[in-house]
């Protein structure tokens, strides 16, 4: 059997058509009421100009009393039969005028009075529309028909009557047929207004929601899933995050027996995975599916299995860039969704800002951890040397310290004290990045001169027993139109931070010509080298590697400044690292500077 996918508009009309049938329940004992009162008050007229008709109204009384206590009775009993009752009920209320009439040889003339004015009072008082008051105007032609037949008088001939009447009939049809059009055009825009204001209560509940549940990452995907299925009215809702370049995670899922939703995070949102289907979400950001069975985006086996039978996803944006895949699921047929497409965006936009609101929250904690160990590093740096120097100084000033060993002990003061300035000048450094106040200086430069000045400027101290520190003079480069001292600061930075982390082997520093528009520096090391983890933060501001602390200092400025000139003098800087192989740091920078 072919089910049956009903969407919004068919609710709509359902709701109309049970609306119309209690309003005609309703107006039906409103209708036989004023029919009996008005009934009652034309016996009256009747009797006080024609006494010999009590017997004839006596009847048709009857006649009216129990047809219309039993339409409302019937109605009352069985509502869905309403329509039909009321169509009945007139019907032989008509009939029994046309008696009436007849029986009493009232003229012909009086009949199709009689008859227009309850044609009249069909289409105000019973909602019934065109069709009801057609069925209902065809008594009123039939009877007025048959009493001429049985020989009522008449003053005009049949077809006058007949097309008098047949003008009330048409126009208390049209009448209805307007009314019954209002009433439509009035339910319709009524439940226009409750979806907009179902619409509005749902977003600020979902925005409520997330709102409350920003610090807590995993709380807002759940929360929003859950949400998202309640708005919706769904069965089973899902949210992707990004994973890697190409690929979404399942961040949360909700409404799914634990098997399956085992499964789908197992597969994840992959083009592998997803195939056609993720190529087309990626594409148009948006995607309605009405009857599993009707696409053939993804296998309707496989949506059967997942307990989908109409589902609604939904890209959540930033700034053009997808970071997210909402999806709300029914396990019945449902549909069209446009009504729920448009909500899913709206709650897609609202989880765009939530995530991007959470990111945020979470780099400001971040920045503040980061913060706060860098202040507990920097405290700890600045004072070992500064102990190390009041030591020696006191041991001095005390005479402690025996001629013999006072020029090592001043050495070791010496070089305490450039290892503070070393952190000072570092992080003045970085005070004037972050104002933009280093402009660049440029000049004509030898690139062979700069490495060897560069050689000869290295401290001592940063020389380790063991560890081989090779230069490649970089001969036969053509100069370079830079900042000199920028370029100087970035290799010095870079020789000084492997020296730190290379225990045995060799530092080698190397300079090569790329094409005529750029020079590639090239500092490597055999030393600890940084973990897969680390790469993507090295370069970042207080960032040390985790698996390979500093065995002489620092803060984890050093690597910041040198991307951060790096990209002043148009350039751009890499890294290539194995864990206890060593590191391979590459900057190119272009060989003719832009001011900036």
């Amino acid at each position: 059997m072919e089910a049956v996918v009903i969407g919004p508009e068919d609710l709509v009309a359902a709701s109309y058509a049970r609306d119309s049938e209690a309003l005609l329940n309703s107006r039906l004992r409103t209708g036989a009421l004023c029919f009996l009162v008005v009934g009652a008050a034309v016996s009256l007229l009747e009797l006080v100009y024609f006494p010999q008709r009590l017997p004839a109204l006596l009847a048709i009384s009857v006649v009216y009393v129990v047809v219309c206590a039993g339409a409302v009775a019937v109605a009352a009993l069985r509502p869905r039969h309403t329509f039909a009752v009321a169509v009945v009920g007139v019907g032989v209320l008509t009939l029994s005028v046309v008696g009436y009439h007849t029986a009493v040889h009232n003229r012909a003339e009086m009949l199709a009075i009689a008859l227009t004015l309850f044609l009249t009072g069909t289409a105000v008082l019973l909602p019934w529309g065109a069709r009801g008051q057609a069925l209902g105007s065809v008594g009123p032609l039939l009877g007025y028909g048959l009493a001429l037949a049985a020989g009522a008088p008449a003053a005009s001939p049949m077809p006058y009557g007949l097309a008098g009447l047949g003008t009330a009939a048409v126009l208390t049809t049209l009448s209805a047929y307007l009314l019954e059009q209002h009433r439509w055009t009035s339910h319709q825009r009524e439940a226009q207004l409750r979806r907009a204001e179902q619409f509005s209560t749902a977003l600020l509940e979902v925005a409520q929601a997330l709102n409350a549940t920003l610090s807590d990452p995993q709380g807002l995907a759940t929360a929003l899933v859950e949400q998202t299925r309640q708005a919706l009215r769904g069965d089973w809702a899902i949210l992707y995050t990004p994973e890697g370049d190409a690929s979404f995670r399942v961040a949360a899922v909700v409404g799914l027996p634990g098997p399956i939703a085992d499964e789908l995070r197992a597969l994840g949102f992959k083009p592998d995975t997803m195939g056609p289907f993720y190529r087309l979400l990626i594409d148009q950001r948006a995607i309605e599916v009405s009857d599993r069975d009707l696409q053939r985006r993804i296998a309707p086996q496989l949506l059967a299995r997942w307990q989908t039978a109409s589902f609604c996803s939904r890209a959540i944006e930033r700034e053009g860039q997808v970071i997210g895949i909402l999806a709300c699921c029914w396990r019945a047929r449902r549909g069209p969704l446009a009504r729920e497409a448009q909500l899913l965006g709206a709650i897609a936009s609202q989880a765009a800002a939530a995530l991007e609101n959470a990111r945020l929250i979470e780099d400001a904690r971040a920045a503040n951890q980061v913060k706060s160990e860098f202040v507990a590093t920097i405290s700890h740096e600045l004072r070992t040397p500064l102990n190390v120097i009041l030591g020696y100084v006191s041991l001095l000033r005390e005479g402690a310290v025996a001629p013999a060993e006072q020029v090592e002990a001043l050495e070791r003061v010496h070089h305490q004290s450039l290892q503070l300035l070393e952190l000072i000048q570092s992080m003045l450094n970085i005070h004037r990045i972050e104002a933009g106040e280093l402009p660049l200086q440029l000049e004509h430069f030898a690139v062979a001169t700069l490495l060897e000045a560069l050689r000869h400027n290295l401290p001592a101290s940063w020389l380790r027993p063991g560890v081989a520190l090779r230069w490649d003079a970089g001969n036969g480069i053509a100069p370079l139109h830079s900042d000199r001292g920028k370029v100087e600061m970035i290799l010095r930075n870079l020789v000084h931070n492997a020296l730190k982390y290379t225990d045995a082997g060799a530092v080698s520093v190397r300079a090569a010509a790329v094409g005529e528009t750029a020079v590639r520096f090239t500092v490597a090391d055999s030393g600890a080298g940084i973990s897969p983890a680390d790469l993507s933060t090295i370069f970042e501001m207080f960032r040390q590697g985790a698996d390979s602390p500093p065995r002489d200092g620092g803060v984890g400025l050093g690597l910041y400044i040198v991307k951060r000139l790096t990209e002043a003098l148009g350039g751009a800087v890499e890294v290539r690292s194995t864990l206890g192989q060593g590191s391979e740091f590459t900057v190119t920078v272009p060989r003719q500077a832009k001011s900036r």
